[in-house]
């Protein structure tokens, strides 16, 4: 996991590098913060929901049956079959 994140920022680096010398990043942002502005909630959808196995087994009819029976007996949100 590491090596990936590493070579992925080395990635980034010398592309960002090229496009500099290109001359295609030329413009600065400036950001403002305020912090005496109101605040407002951050929603932790990941706390109404649940994983399990991997993305493939969604193609199961016998996987989709088990997580709506999982819905009907918890009421999570994620997830909603569609009809």
């Amino acid at each position: 996991m590491h090596r990936f994140r590493n070579l992925t920022l080395i990635g980034c680096s010398v592309l960002f590098l090229t496009l500099s010398l290109m001359g295609q990043v030329t413009n600065t942002t400036n950001i403002r913060i305020d912090a005496n502005a109101p605040t407002t909630a951050f929603p932790h959808f990941w706390e109404k929901t649940f994983g399990s196995g991997r993305a493939i087994l969604s193609l199961r009819e016998s996987y989709r049956k088990d997580i709506q029976t999982v819905k009907d007996a918890t009421g999570f949100e994620s997830g909603k079959r569609p009809k």
